[in-house]
């Protein structure tokens, strides 16, 4: 994964028939729009963003943006980037592009007999989005995180997924050396076993 400094400028002033490339489009037919109105399809479009990159092998905004001018940019242009569920999403995104290598090293490091290179390409990517809530948000529970990968693997992959990304994130929440090397994590590890 090509990792690199980006910062997302998603406004909403995409001409009614240009896209953001200025590629003029053909008005009578519009472009599919899935609407981010919640955490959950905020995941499902981060996950769709980031299999596009790596399909593509172009880990660039300018690949992120061609995805939300395909598939969002109607919602962009009425909304704004800065609206809750879209705002929560390009932070996934751009969470998991900037700390590509390390949490690729989590994944791989907690997998058994599977390195990241052998793992179907939606898995892997689930993992990135759920290893990134994991470890650099505090404000998601654990429970909640855990859950969503699930749901995302038994949505886009295969019968097999959801019990492989359930198995790879469990032991990543067991690892004692990631509670101690992220505050997120420990933090929050510490405020849900008080719950209990």
């Amino acid at each position: 994964m090509k990792i690199e400094t980006m910062k997302f400028n998603l406004d909403p002033q995409f001409p009614e028939i240009t896209n953001s490339y200025g590629i003029a489009s053909d008005p009578d037919i519009a472009p599919p729009v899935i609407e981010i109105k919640s955490r959950r399809k905020a995941r499902e479009a981060a996950l769709q963003a980031l299999y596009s990159c790596e399909t593509l092998s172009d880990w660039s905004a300018g690949t992120i943006h061609a995805y939300f001018d395909c598939f969002h940019r109607l919602e962009i242009a009425s909304l704004g980037a800065r609206e809750g569920a879209l705002r929560f999403c390009l932070e996934l995104i751009e969470g998991v592009v900037l700390h590509g290598a390390e949490i690729d090293k989590i994944i791989s490091d907690s997998s058994e007999n599977w390195s990241i290179i052998r793992m179907a390409q939606v898995d892997r990517n689930v993992l990135r989005l759920a290893v990134f809530e994991i470890c650099f948000r505090g404000d998601i529970p654990l429970s909640v995180v855990l859950n969503e990968a699930v749901e995302l693997a038994r949505t886009f992959s295969s019968d097999e997924a959801p019990k492989f990304v359930n198995g790879v994130l469990n032991r990543i929440t067991q690892r004692a050396d990631l509670k101690q090397s992220y505050p997120a994590f420990e933090v929050r590890v510490a405020a849900e076993l008080k719950s209990v």
